[in-house]
């Protein structure tokens, strides 16, 4: 049989040497996000995601290099590990994926964003992988990942992000 090789078109998706291209969605009193040693899926560094008074998503933020680009009509697939930490209260998280145009501008023809299903995630869970996927609309670029709590939680609520995967692919 052949093996399917899979390639990661992420830039960035454990955090080993920086967090770069990733923050939060920019908005006022969103969350904050950084680099941390305190526990990781892969490797020794993750992503620490804690609320605001705003959402609480950490996303591919920057655009160019640092995000994945896409071909029109191809599906896309993107994955990352989520973690509760010991202490914090549980969250219902989700992955979702939206394309942008050449211009950073998000494509809402014929939908804003591509949602996997929200599960609720708590500390004792462990390491849960969260997934979405999507065809790439006309005019799409770049796919934007934005991982988070969109519902809830309290201010200054962490949680971590690793081993984050988008790939050419419907699954």
């Amino acid at each position: 049989s052949i093996a399917t090789v899979r390639v990661n078109l992420e830039s960035n998706p454990s955090f080993e040497s920086s967090a770069s291209g990733w923050g939060s969605m920019a908005a006022s009193g969103d969350s904050s996000v950084r680099r941390t040693n305190t526990d990781a899926k892969k490797e020794t560094f993750s992503l620490e995601v804690t609320k605001g008074t705003g959402l609480t998503e950490a996303t591919t933020a920057n655009l160019g290099s640092t995000s994945p680009s896409v071909t029109p009509g191809l599906a896309y697939t993107a994955s990352a590990f989520v973690k509760v930490p010991s202490g914090e209260a549980s969250m219902p998280a989700e992955l979702r994926i939206s394309f942008l145009d050449t211009s950073g501008n998000l494509i809402t023809t014929p939908q804003s964003y591509y949602g996997g299903t929200p599960q609720t995630v708590a500390s004792a869970d462990g390491w849960v992988r969260l997934s979405a996927s999507g065809t790439a609309p006309a005019g799409a670029k770049y796919v934007r990942v934005n991982i988070g709590q969109l519902t809830g939680g309290v201010v200054g609520q962490k949680f971590l992000i690793d081993g984050v995967l988008v790939e050419q692919s419907s699954s």
